[in-house]
């Protein structure tokens, strides 16, 4: 494979990351014990800097870009985030969510995604830092074979990652 093939892969692997492909719902879900994030949230920006080891050479793979008055999520207390403008192109409208401290994890059983959760009545923060990309790429079953890469190779080349995502409450 390519170089810049594998580097597109990861850029795809981060977004889908941060969208996380939530197919089913799940009943085991429980909602976060704080309301604050409960709302409909407008994307601000994406952002994304990583580095990838590639036939031993690492190599930069990063994207910013700003949110547009369509992307918006609505946070709900059940447990569950509506996506109706699947602010992340993976054909995602909703997925799972649960907060625990700080930490938000997204996704349903079999592919969860790792962030640091910041937020005040008016912004949200979003990020994922490098033990957090790795670690959700250890638990995901379901990246390789929608993506077709190796979960574990790319946990194994991922050697940065800085993945922020800013809301504003809408």
């Amino acid at each position: 494979m390519k170089s810049h093939q594998k580097i597109n892969y990861v850029f795809i692997l981060f977004m889908a990351l941060a969208s996380l492909i939530g197919c089913k719902k799940d009943s085991d879900v429980t909602p976060s014990d704080e309301n604050s994030i409960v709302g409909k949230w407008r994307l601000k920006s994406a952002k994304l800097n990583a580095k990838v080891k590639v036939n031993g050479t690492i190599q930069s793979a990063s994207n910013n870009r700003a949110g547009t008055p369509a992307e918006v999520i609505d946070i709900k207390d059940d447990g569950t985030i509506d996506d109706p403008g699947d602010i992340f192109g993976t054909d995602t409208y909703w997925w799972d969510y649960k907060v625990k401290g700080t930490e938000l994890a997204l996704g349903d059983p079999d592919d969860i995604g790792y962030f640091t959760l910041s937020s005040d009545s008016q912004t949200m923060k979003w990020q994922m830092n490098l033990e957090q990309a790795q670690r959700s790429l250890k638990e995901t079953d379901g990246f390789s074979s929608v993506f077709n890469v190796d979960a574990t190779a790319m946990q194994d080349a991922l050697v940065e990652c800085d993945l922020v995502l800013d809301f504003v409450k809408n």
